[in-house]
């Protein structure tokens, strides 16, 4: 299941630079880098392999990847960024499981279902064949390059990987049949195609494939190439970090892609037979040393300021109706999906089945609907307003309003720019919300004619979502009394995590499979809690996990099972233990001495909490 803490994007409300090349990378739990670390994961590595291609541009490659991802909610949401975004390419990755609509709101399959949904039922073909023609037609009155990839190194998924294939080709959209490049040209196999032996995602090495033969067919497009930086490498290089920084993208990953970029092209210009292009070699280096002093000093100061105690954080009490403003907006899209793209009412009766049963009907949650959508989202819209600080975010969010002002524009008093990344995604979601009501209203003016009770249990359900959503807007403005704490601090670029969880075999358990998870809250740098999460045997003697998140100079770490885990009664018996945790700035071969160093002292824990942990 996705979650509003596993993210990778850095980049939420960067609009875009004249400076670089932008390719979105969008999908699901593949894209994202499940199994793997940040740095290592397929946007992570696309950017330094682009960088070293394209070696007159800067190119900036956004992570939009989600855990528990599909085509409708990564396409809708880059549907929605195109709104005020610019990209110059789109990298889209599918796979099997990514054609199951609303599995993430309650409707189950399994794994034996996708293949059918793929090939033999109709009304989700046509819904498959409904988002590709939409991209098609977006795309192709725009100037950006997209590109669709089926991730999968399996025979078993050749059958949807033709059927993908023959989608993209009859809409003439470029595809890369991964499977196929992977086995025929790299070493790759099932034997170091997986992250780990318990996580079906693809490895680090895989990912550097993959980035390798998604960077030579893009190099191929015309039209991608800018050439600024090569013509005036330090101003580009300045203007684009400027962009970068004014418009909210953080500091460390800015100064961490600057750094990797002028590597890349350094290492490509010290090979070149050519004489001009070697020559650049010495300017590049001297660029990158100024880059390093730079962050050096960046990093300095938010060390001094991570030794003043932090003020009390009332961003966490947002986290919790952020986690259900994200499920909510996200979970509608792919509905107003269905109610918009759509136009044949035996289908969208057909997906009005698909909620017959479950959460919704067994709790009796639509029993209010009286059949008159239009009222019930007029309703929704009406109240907002009442909402006075999340409507001002919302405004700064979307670009409207007296008080919104330059957008993102640091000296202009409140800004995205300037607000803890809790808050502006409030802003975000409160603005997402009101374009989905739009979208809404829409949609009931253009319904086809012949609603049924299954159509209408449809629109029942959206009904349903945007009064909780409203409701959540409402416990979030009731916080903002207290008055926020702004800081943005700026930590060094990693923060690594070592866990070693031992077990013992034991036949009478019905699961063996853990995940364990690594969450952090920030106070310095100001930032959204994050989580990373791993799977394990909880019968294995011993297994090592190495976690990254972003660096944190102060806050709490907390790392063990969720509540929910099938294991968790293996830990609180000691049959399965968490034995050592070791915290320290930097990654493996260039980190600090470990600021936390813990051992298990005999204690059946199924977690283990660090409060105001500082690191250097």
């Amino acid at each position: 299941m996705a979650d509003i803490l596993e993210t990778r994007c850095v980049s939420e409300n960067f609009v875009g630079s004249e400076h670089v090349v932008r390719v979105a990378c969008i999908g699901d739990s593949l894209m994202y880098g499940a199994g793997v670390a940040p740095r290592e994961s397929l946007p992570a590595q696309l950017s330094r392999m682009l960088n070293a291609a394209f070696v007159d541009d800067l190119v900036w490659v956004d992570n939009f990847g989600e855990n528990s991802g599909n085509i409708w909610h990564a396409w809708s949401q880059f549907v929605e960024r195109l709104q005020h975004g610019r990209f110059d390419a789109v990298v889209f990755s599918i796979c099997d499981n990514d054609i199951a609509l609303f599995e993430s709101n309650t409707v189950a399959y399994g794994d034996a279902a996708y293949p059918s949904l793929w090939l033999k039922d109709p009304v989700f073909s046509n819904g498959v064949f409904n988002l590709f023609k939409s991209a098609k037609d977006i795309l192709s009155s725009s100037p950006i390059i997209p590109l669709f990839v089926f991730y999968t190194l399996s025979d078993d998924d050749r059958p949807i990987t033709d059927c993908v294939a023959h989608l993209c080709g009859l809409l003439d959209l470029p595809f890369i049949d991964l499977r196929a490049y992977l086995t025929e040209r790299t070493a790759i196999t099932r034997a170091n195609f997986f992250a780990s032996e318990f996580d079906g995602h693809p490895s680090a090495i895989v990912h550097d494939a993959v980035a390798r033969g998604i960077a030579e067919r893009l190099r191929e497009a015309s039209g991608l190439s800018h050439g600024r930086f090569g013509t005036e490498p330090e101003r580009v290089l300045a203007a684009a970090l400027d962009d970068l920084l004014t418009q909210g993208v953080e500091p460390d990953a800015a100064l961490s892609w600057a750094t990797e970029a002028l590597a890349a092209k350094q290492r490509v210009a010290g090979r070149s037979q050519d004489q001009a292009r070697a020559g650049k070699a010495a300017a590049l280096e001297a660029l990158s040393d100024k880059m390093r002093v730079s962050g050096d000093r960046w990093r300095l100061r938010r060390r001094l300021e991570a030794r003043v105690p932090p003020a009390d954080q009332i961003a966490s009490l947002l986290v919790p109706n952020l986690v259900q403003l994200y499920h909510l907006t996200r979970n509608l899209d792919e509905l107003i999906f269905v109610l918009t793209k759509t136009r044949d009412a035996p289908d969208l009766a057909a997906f009005g089945r698909l909620f017959a049963q479950g959460h919704y009907v067994a709790e009796r949650r639509l029993d209010f609907y009286r059949g008159d959508a239009a009222a019930e989202v007029a309703a929704i819209a009406a109240a907002l307003p009442a909402l006075p600080f999340v409507g001002r975010l919302r405004h700064l969010c979307d670009g409207t309003g007296e008080d919104a002002g330059p957008r993102l524009s640091p000296e202009d008093g409140l800004t995205l720019a300037s607000l803890p990344p809790e808050i502006v995604r409030l802003g975000q979601f409160a603005s997402r919300l009101h374009e989905q009501l739009e979208r809404l209203s829409e949609a009931w003016a253009g319904r086809p004619a012949g609603e049924g009770d299954d159509i209408a249990r449809l629109w029942a359900v959206a009904c349903v979502m945007i009064r909780d959503a409203r409701d959540y807007l409402d416990n979030c403005e009731a916080v903002f009394g207290r008055g926020p704490d702004l800081a943005a601090p700026i930590p060094p670029p990693w923060t690594s995590i070592d866990v070693v969880i031992e077990g013992t075999a034991d036949p009478a358990a019905d699961e063996r499979l853990y995940r364990l998870g690594v969450e952090a809250s920030y106070a310095v740098p100001r930032r959204m809690p994050i989580r990373e999460v791993h799977w394990g045997d909880a019968d294995r003697a011993r297994i090592a996990h190495h976690f990254e998140i972003p660096a944190l100079l102060r806050g709490d770490i907390r790392v063990g099972l969720t509540e929910s885990d099938p294991t968790l009664e293996r830990f609180l018996r000691g049959a399965t233990r968490i034995a050592e945790i070791r915290i320290a700035s930097g990654v493996p071969g260039n980190a600090l001495p470990p600021a936390v160093e813990w051992r298990n002292s005999g204690q059946n824990l199924s977690a283990v909490s660090f409060s105001d942990v500082a690191l250097a």
